[in-house]
């Protein structure tokens, strides 16, 4: 049986060090990526913290590898390091558009049910959806719709 993935938590700015000293011990490593917005380095996606599938089901010589400070109780499920991967473009993890409007803001919706009605941006919703704030069925509702759906009024 394989054994579960493990969150490690590694020195600051140490998670390449950790990462190549944990595969020495013949662990499987996965150390996300994304390229920073701003800076456009390449960095750790989640800042000191990697995913470690080791050889057994015992995890005691982690504690003791280099780059690594602890290894988290808690096991993060084969569906979680697959749906980041799935989040990959050559090797790099693709995060969402930031929103382009604040809230408040008003916006159209271009596409689907909704499509011309007028409404308020309310934030971000589930599954990367925005959420506009619409008059519709006689109320005010937080209406979910994909991001490419939706502009500036």
């Amino acid at each position: 049986m394989e054994s579960a993935w493990r969150v490690v938590r590694t020195q600051p700015r140490r998670e390449e060090l950790a990462r190549q000293h944990c595969e020495r011990q013949h662990c499987e490593c996965y150390l996300p990526l994304h390229r920073d917005v701003l800076s456009r380095r390449v960095l750790p996606l989640f800042t000191s913290y990697m995913f470690v599938r080791p050889p057994t089901v015992s995890t005691y010589f982690l504690s003791s590898t280099t780059g690594v400070l602890q290894v988290l109780r808690e096991t993060a499920p084969d569906w979680v390091v697959d749906r980041i991967r799935d989040m990959e473009v050559d090797g790099l993890v693709v995060l969402a558009e930031r929103p382009r409007f604040r809230h408040g803001d008003p916006v159209r919706v271009t596409r689907g049910p909704f499509s011309g009605f007028a409404g308020i941006y309310q934030g971000m919703g589930p599954r990367e959806c925005v959420l506009v704030l619409l008059t519709v069925l006689g109320g005010a509702r937080a209406v979910p719709h994909p991001g490419n759906w939706v502009e500036a009024a």
